[in-house]
């Protein structure tokens, strides 16, 4: 039982782990992203079309540091979406873990509820035990018992043979064919 219990204590220390894991990815994804929309529409806003500079002549550095950002905007995008789906999946880990660990909580109930069953029913157990020793004990006594009845009716057995093969005798009888005389 000490095994189960180690073996659910190491997955849900595991999933617990990949949920943490997964929440700091998603936290420094989100907050990545959200920097470079943030400087994206800086960027937009200070050099995109439309704005007011006037500090610049080259026009096409601008038009490339604006197509750039427009590039970054749209990278990052995706980004977002990404991140919230990182986040869907940590919630529905974190539920799993929650379920796993309410489980884990009432297969221990059980295990310990066993255990307790099985303290109470030793002294039952080691009461039968001895009992069955006891009985072993005193079968050996009868073994021996009747080993020495055997023993003293077997001269019994000649005797009764002896006194049988005297009466046919007596009555004129045929010798025995094995079944004692019951009448002369």
């Amino acid at each position: 039982m000490s095994g189960e219990r180690g073996i659910v204590a190491v997955n849900l220390v595991v999933t617990i782990a990949f949920a943490l894991f997964a929440v700091i990815m998603l936290t420094k994804t989100t907050i990545a992203a959200q920097q470079i929309d943030d400087r994206v529409k800086i960027i937009n806003t200070e050099v995109g079309p439309g704005s007011n500079v006037s500090r610049l002549d080259e026009t096409a550095i601008l038009n490339t540091v604006a197509d750039r950002a427009d590039q970054i905007l749209a990278a990052a995008k995706p980004l977002s979406g990404q991140a919230n789906d990182v986040l869907v999946a940590a919630k529905s880990i974190d539920n799993t873990v929650s379920q796993i660990n309410s489980n884990a909580g009432e297969i221990n109930g059980t295990v310990k509820s066993i255990n307790g069953s099985l303290s109470t029913l030793a002294p039952v157990v080691n009461d039968i035990r001895q009992g069955v020793a006891d009985i072993n004990t005193r079968l050996d006594r009868v073994l021996g018992s009747v080993v020495g009845i055997k023993a003293d009716t077997t001269p019994i057995l000649a005797n009764v043979i002896s006194i049988e093969v005297s009466a046919r005798s007596i009555c004129g009888a045929p010798p025995g064919n094995g079944t004692l005389l019951h009448t002369c």
